[in-house]
């Protein structure tokens, strides 16, 4: 299976495209699976949590600065941005039979 899809909103593309290329590769969906926003919210606020607490927790380690700084940049760049734009597919595929379509 390809994979093309680029970091940020500018390389996503909708659930119906997704589909086809995987069709287009030679695969069929057996099932699917959306993410809802409340599903990436806690995605996004477990990862960025999760490192300021580590920055929080551990003041005098050499990284501390670096971790609280990236968590702090992507939860804003998130809230500001892109937060909506991008989404969470998980497909079950199995191989299509060759002459045979999705």
């Amino acid at each position: 299976m390809r994979a093309e899809v680029e970091a940020g909103p500018q390389g996503s593309t909708d659930l119906a495209s997704t589909v086809a290329s995987v069709v287009a590769d030679g695969w069929t969906p057996v099932h699917g699976h959306v993410g809802t926003l409340a599903e990436w919210d806690e995605y996004e606020w477990s990862w960025t949590g999760s490192l300021a607490r580590w920055a929080l927790d551990h003041p005098d380690h050499p990284d501390h600065r670096q971790a609280l700084e990236a968590s702090a940049a992507h939860r804003t760049a998130r809230l500001g941005g892109y937060r909506g734009v991008l989404g969470f597919v998980v497909l079950v595929l199995r191989p299509t039979p060759r002459g045979v379509g999705g």
